[in-house]
Parts: structure tokens; sequence; C-alpha cells
């Protein structure tokens, strides 16, 4: 079965970009512009992962965290962060929220993401 990945991101060329990306590396992609669609579609589509950026418009990525629930098993969506956000505070208040991992987009190659999101899939 195929695993699903959900990409909140408000950058419609990122959301492209890795949709595209995920999608050839043979994982199920749905994508999200900000926090509030992506929260309904975490309800609907039951991703495996979560790729989430922080600063949107709408609902940012710590709200998400802050409402994203456990699944049946009674376990959190793996969430990966990528931000612009450069302050090691974020990263911080991002991990005690519950993600996973936290990537920088100035420092991030999509080798270096498909790598992590495997990681979470296994």
């Amino acid at each position: 079965m195929e695993k699903k990945i959900l990409v909140i991101e408000d950058d419609s060329l990122c959301l492209q970009l890795f949709k595209s990306m995920l999608s050839s590396a043979g994982y199920l992609v749905e994508t999200a512009e900000n926090g509030k669609i992506g929260l309904d579609k975490v309800r609907i589509f039951k991703p495996d992962l979560i790729i989430l950026d922080i600063k949107m418009p709408i609902m940012d990525g710590f709200t998400v965290l802050r409402n994203l629930e456990p699944d049946e098993e009674g376990d959190l969506i793996p969430v990966i962060v990528l931000t612009s956000l450069d302050q090691p505070i974020e990263e911080e208040k991002a991990r005690i929220l519950g993600a996973k991992d936290f990537i920088r987009k100035s420092e991030v190659h999509l080798k270096d993401i498909i790598n992590m999101v495997k990681k979470y899939l296994k």
C-alpha cells in the first residue's frame, strides 16, 4: 500500500515541487496551502507523514502542531517541519509541539527530504 504524505505549505512553487518529487518516489501526495486546510485534509486524507511549513497565512504551523490528534492507534502522525525561520527557539518550539524533524529551507537538498521521509515511513 502506498504511504500517504500531506504537504502543508503556502508557497505554490514549493507545493508543486514537493508533490512532484514525492510522487516520483512512489508516495501518494496531497497538498494544502495553509494550516486550516491542512488540518481538514489530515482528517480526510489520513496521511502517514506531514511536511509542514511554519509561517503561513490563516493558520501557522505551530497551531497545526497544537491541533493534531493521535491516529486510531494513539500515535501522532510524524511531522517534518520545513521553514525559512532560522531561530533555534523556533526549532525547539516545533519539537516540543511534536515535530520529529526540522529542516531549514535555505539548507535543504531534495535528496535529504526523500531520505528523511524514508526514515519516518519505514
